[in-house]
């Protein structure tokens, strides 16, 4: 089976500046790369203390990674620029919107608590915004407003102490530029399913794609109006879409390391090839993300870029429009 490391574009990180370590990445809407990064190497002392408390003291209290700031930055296959230094969101995601603002959110959060910050691109603070707990996923759209796809804890977290469900009840929720929710989907898609936990989601444009549990239907969402196939394709942590091609990476277990190409046809779908790729390793920062029509993959130090067109390419298939 064809590995993508044979067929994708790719490209070496640059190393981090002195005293400061990779923590993680962001495929940007357009194109490159969000470079996240951390005073400490989180994924490391992480690990240390997992076994610290698992092989001797169960009670060991975890280490404050995120009272440092982190430093945000942009390659672009070339040369990294753009770096800023904002304050540390715990388990922070990262997206960057069309007019250079980046949000950095905080995935986990208290009720009420304003969890996504809005900073200018010279790093300012330009306020900040109630995006929920149990954050899996966020994507800033080109219209300007801001897609949240939510894991279970924030799916199924209760109602809040007024007797509100909380934001992530939606499962994945439509926000503006300023972060005031004006869409989601277990509350407004007239689907009859609903998202218990977002494992992927990619935006083509301003047009949402996503799959998740429980069923793994293959949906998108444009303007508000909701389409979907059905998928046997479980499990999948990213979603690349072009023209009638859907690439579908990870799965459980012995599959995540899988890309299974999937072509729609009215409303159903076929699959159509996989192909296989190197999940990043454990306790060390790495990415598997699809933006629009290419999945972005990065592993020890490496960038690797797959578009749709090529990997269908490589199957013996061809999105509609080609390249």
């Amino acid at each position: 089976m064809i590995d993508i490391a044979d067929i994708a574009e790719t490209v070496a990180l640059p190393a981090p500046p002195d005293g400061w370590f990779d923590y993680g990445y962001a495929a940007l809407m357009d194109g490159t790369l969000a470079l996240i990064r951390a005073r400490r190497d989180v994924h490391a002392e992480h690990r240390r203390w997992w076994d610290a408390m698992t092989n001797g003291d169960p009670n060991l209290r975890q280490p404050d990674f995120w009272s440092d700031p982190i430093r945000l930055s942009v390659f672009d296959g070339v040369a990294e620029r753009d770096a800023i230094t904002v304050p540390a969101a715990a388990h922070p995601i990262v997206d960057r919107a069309a007019d250079g603002r980046w949000i950095v959110a905080a995935s986990r959060a208290d009720r009420g608590e304003r969890n996504g910050r809005i900073h200018a691109p010279d790093g300012t603070g330009q306020g900040a915004m109630i995006l929920g707990d149990g954050i899996e996923t966020m994507l800033c759209a080109p219209d300007g407003t801001i897609w949240v796809g939510y894991f279970d804890e924030g799916v199924f977290a209760g109602r809040n102490a007024d007797g509100a469900w909380p934001v992530s009840s939606g499962g994945i929720v439509r926000f503006d530029g300023v972060g005031a929710p004006i869409w989601s989907f277990n509350s407004d898609a007239d689907a009859g399913f609903g998202v218990d936990d977002c494992y992927a989601m990619t935006l083509a444009g301003d047009t949402l794609w996503t799959c998740f549990y429980s069923d793994f239907r293959i949906v998108r969402v444009t303007k508000g109006a909701t389409a979907f196939w059905p998928n046997e394709i479980a499990g999948a942590k990213a979603i690349a879409v072009k023209d009638d091609i859907v690439l579908l990476a990870g799965g459980y277990g012995e599959d995540a390391g899988r890309i299974a190409l999937i072509a729609l046809d009215g409303t159903a779908s076929r699959a159509v090839g996989q192909l296989r790729f190197q999940p990043p390793k454990p306790h060390q920062a790495g990415l598997v993300q699809g933006r629009g029509g290419t999945l972005h993959v990065v592993r020890d130090g490496m960038w690797h870029r797959l578009s749709v067109w090529r990997a269908a390419q490589a199957v013996g298939q061809q999105p509609a429009s080609g390249q």
